[in-house]
């Protein structure tokens, strides 16, 4: 079990319903599954407000938070490790697909070259013309 992927998918899946992205279908799985992170989490301001957080505005900082925090509660816990698994476990593979994209738009563009000398550089004159 990937509890990295796991994790990521079910922080996406918050934030999804934060963004309207989630259907009225899907908004009462989306309410259990609210409520069951929060038992776990109970007592754990932390992980609370970050669920919180990327519940309500699907902050991708909240969602790193809150992927970290589940992932924490989900190596301590198997019963709740298998949640992630039956919430997630379709849409890992998709969440996946598009942090490796992410990463590549990422790491292509912090290979640009932002700053060129070519024609631009000064050389210096003689006065022997």
């Amino acid at each position: 079990m990937d509890l990295v992927a796991l994790s990521e998918a079910a922080a996406a899946l918050v934030a999804a319903g934060a963004t309207g992205a989630a259907q009225s279908a899907g908004e009462q799985a989306t309410a259990g599954m609210l409520a069951r992170i929060r038992s776990v989490f109970h007592g754990d301001a932390r992980a609370t407000e970050s669920l919180d957080e990327a519940a309500s505005t699907g902050d991708e900082t909240a969602v790193q938070e809150l992927a970290e925090s589940l992932r924490w509660y989900a190596r301590r816990d198997e019963g709740f490790a298998a949640d992630l698994e039956r919430w997630a476990g379709g849409h890992v593979e998709v969440t996946q697909n598009v942090i490796a994209g992410r990463d590549a738009y990422t790491a292509a563009r912090d290979q640009h070259v932002t700053h060129h000398h070519g024609a631009t550089s000064q050389h210096g004159t003689s006065d022997d013309d």
